[in-house]
């Protein structure tokens, strides 16, 4: 991003701070990764920080929701329990 703040064009510093979000009355903390302001307070994300805690959130959202979690072999997992055929008789 640059290197002033577009508010108060004081330097900005990348780096990851705490971030508390809040959700349906729900609050977590993620570490967000972000240009910040230290005069004002204010935080810059680009396209990349902003990816990179989009699934922490998704997954915090739908703990919420009571919705199933995506965890990297989940689908393998409900995959190989269930005997699926491709094959047509």
């Amino acid at each position: 991003m640059q290197n002033s703040c577009p508010l108060c064009a004081s330097h900005l510093i990348h780096d990851t701070r705490p971030r508390e979000i809040i959700y349906r009355e729900h609050k977590a903390t993620i570490s967000q990764i972000a240009d910040y302001c230290d005069s004002c307070g204010e935080a810059f994300l680009s396209h990349a920080d902003s990816k990179s805690t989009e699934k922490e959130i998704a997954d915090f959202k739908r703990r919420v929701d009571h919705l199933l979690t995506v965890f990297p072999s989940s689908s393998d997992l409900i995959r190989g329990s269930i005997p699926l055929n491709t094959e047509l008789d």
